[in-house]
């Protein structure tokens, strides 16, 4: 058993598991364990545990266990074996919550799947990939940058929003087309802020690839639509010198721009704050405009000459590191007018929420890397919150 937990890496056996007939060997009181090939070392009797046919009980399994623990010296191989067996001690849990049918609630299914992810800290564990989206371009997140974002102090990882808002636009467009509804909001990500290099200067600035970057702002794969008779556009920005996000939100129907910034107001631009937005805007309508051309036919407005607000109310001051949770609550909560749905505002609660929303992705190509515990947790959550459970 000690040999098994020893070589399980979380998915596979990392070493065959070899068990010698001391009988061959004489009565010596060492004997020779194979711990990897071309590593021999020499422990005493005492300190192997054999396989046996007889049943232990649990306390001489403890018993046994803790004899092991104290006789291992290198710390490295004691932090491994205890990595191992916090995986084991999850792998338990997750068992008797199946077997007992335990009912958890949202926030409870939320928690045991926060803890878990978080309990993993085997590096080959991390750095497998979780989660894999191919289209309209390739995402993939290892366990590592997942955990990266899910700490107090980090702030929101470009390609972990950018997966988010592919979710938010494949869930609601799937929604949509089961109830035959036409599409009034369009998500972009972040590849058309990149594209529009805001924070370069003009003679630094790549030029647009506009057909190119239609097929990756003006579509999704899940659903065709004509993205100028949208009611709403969102167009993500994210700045990279200062980790912030923030939103341009287009209203066709008004033609108003609703500028979402997260961050407080520069007291440079207190007095008139859509200054600290107005280049940007200019560069964003030129780009747009290329892009439009390309997927809308007929397109000839010219964004910069729109309204400009910041709407009341619904402006949340937050340092950088939230800055992107909120903006992804208020591209799935803002209507044009108002915010449907109430913000959360607890920055540890944000967090776990889009763990869970990054994990439930339907269309993710590498579920089978997700440990079969969690994806237990995943499913029962899944069930809940679609009214099955």
């Amino acid at each position: 058993m000690i040999n098994y937990m020893e070589y399980w890496t979380g998915t596979e056996l990392s070493d065959s598991l070899t068990q010698h007939d001391d009988s061959e060997r004489g009565s010596s009181d060492e004997i020779e364990i194979i711990d990897r090939p071309a590593k021999i070392c020499k422990r005493n009797k005492s300190d192997v545990l054999y396989t046996s046919s007889t049943t232990m009980n649990e306390e001489e399994l403890i018993a046994m266990l803790q004899n092991y623990i104290k006789s291992m010296t290198d710390a490295n191989t004691l932090e491994i074996f205890r990595q191992k067996l916090a995986f084991i001690l999850q792998e338990t849990k997750a068992r008797a919550l199946s077997i007992r049918s335990i009912p958890l609630g949202e926030q409870e299914l939320t928690d045991e799947i926060w803890e878990y992810v978080m309990s993993i800290d085997h590096d080959e564990a991390l750095k497998k990939e979780w989660v894999l989206s191919l289209k309209p371009y390739p995402i993939a997140l290892t366990l590592k940058k997942i955990q990266e974002i899910l700490k107090k102090d980090k702030s929101m990882d470009p390609d972990c929003f950018n997966l988010a808002v592919r979710h938010l636009a494949c869930q609601e467009l799937h929604m949509l087309k089961a109830t035959n509804k036409i599409v009034s909001k369009h998500y972009m990500d972040l590849k058309f802020c990149d594209a529009c290099a805001f924070s370069r200067g003009l003679m630094y600035r790549v030029k647009v690839d506009a057909q190119q970057l239609a097929k990756l702002v003006l579509s999704w794969p899940w659903r065709k639509y004509d993205v100028s008779k949208c009611r709403l556009v969102h167009i993500p920005c994210f700045n990279f010198l200062t980790a912030k996000f923030m939103l341009y939100g287009l209203d066709l129907k008004t033609r108003v721009v609703s500028i979402y910034d997260p961050a407080p107001i520069d007291p440079g631009f207190e007095q008139h704050p859509l200054r600290k937005y107005t280049q940007k805007i200019q560069r964003l309508s030129s780009v747009l405009k290329m892009v439009m051309n390309i997927a809308c036919m007929g397109w000839n407005e010219n964004v910069y000459l729109w309204d400009h607000v910041i709407p009341n109310g619904v402006q949340v001051n937050t340092n950088s590191e939230m800055s992107g949770y909120y903006l992804l609550l208020f591209m799935s909560a803002w209507d044009g007018e108002r915010i449907q749905t109430p913000f959360c505002t607890d920055a540890y609660e944000l967090r776990k929420r889009f763990l869970v929303h990054l994990l439930t992705y339907k269309e993710n190509q590498y579920e089978h890397n997700i440990p079969e515990v969690l994806r237990y947790y995943l499913r029962r959550y899944i069930n809940l919150t679609n009214g099955k459970a």
